[in-house]
């Protein structure tokens, strides 16, 4: 499963909006994973073995896609056409901006989804 998501992240022969796509809704899964982990390995009453690990994984992964992936997917492209408009001229610190920005979005996401899990899961347990 590891190696397949690795795979679709690295490919680069579709269309670039289609890989992002994809690729956000990728990132989101993951961390709604290894959040879910995290909280049922570390908490005492907590199984994985239970009916709530199975809705809380099952469910919350395409949740987190849906509405994680494709949400921070729509907020980039946004970001993405307003800086379009506002940047003449590409250079360097143009680009280490661009990616400063693109790193932002992704820690605020992971911590966005990990507060949303925990929620989830503390809710559900």
């Amino acid at each position: 499963m590891i190696q397949e998501a690795a795979a679709r992240l690295l490919r680069r022969d579709m269309d670039p909006y289609e890989w992002q796509n994809k690729t956000a809704g990728t990132w989101a899964t993951m961390v709604w994973i290894g959040s879910g982990l995290f909280l049922y390995l570390t908490t005492k009453d907590a199984s994985l073995l239970s009916w709530s690990a199975l809705v809380f994984f099952v469910v919350g992964m395409f949740a987190a896609a849906t509405i994680f992936g494709v949400g921070f997917y729509l907020l980039q492209l946004g970001i993405g056409k307003a800086l379009v408009k506002v940047v003449k001229t590409p250079t360097q610190s143009v680009a280490t901006a661009i990616r400063a920005i693109g790193l932002v979005l992704l820690i605020i996401e992971t911590v966005i989804i990990y507060v949303a899990a925990s929620w989830v899961f503390h809710t559900i347990t």
